[in-house]
């Protein structure tokens, strides 16, 4: 099964989280992932599309790679911020960015959260991510 399948299982069998519960989870996603040491700056806000509630964007610290921030995401992603009853993630990677799909749901008719987590790299000159 693929993570758009997972996805779509997940969020018909819940209702997105909203209110309290989703500002607890964007709190979180921007301390879990900053405490992970791999992130010099994260930021994460709410879209209000249930297809993808969150969005975290992160910049990588310096000798951070792209290797220790995928795996980094999928520990914090899977220690910390999923919920126990059922979720799933993608890892993707571009030139610039690894990102980091996820669906999380509370408990059978619960809520569930969707997301998405970038990290990128910021250029010397500071005007915008790159791998390396």
């Amino acid at each position: 099964m693929t993570f758009e399948q997972d996805k779509r299982r997940l969020m018909a069998a819940g209702t997105p989280s909203d209110g309290d519960n989703l500002t607890g989870m964007s709190m979180d996603f921007d301390a879990y992932l900053f405490m992970s040491e791999l992130f010099a700056h994260v930021e994460v806000r709410r879209t209000g599309d249930p297809d993808c509630l969150l969005v975290a964007t992160c910049t990588a610290a310096p000798g951070a790679t792209p290797t220790s921030v995928a795996e980094g995401l999928v520990d914090v992603w899977l220690r910390h911020l999923q919920y126990h009853h059922r979720s799933a993630h993608r890892l993707r990677q571009d030139a610039q960015k690894v990102y980091l799909d996820v669906v999380t749901l509370m408990s059978a008719g619960g809520i569930y959260v969707t997301g998405l987590i970038e990290a990128g790299w910021k250029r010397d000159g500071g005007d915008g991510p790159v791998v390396g």
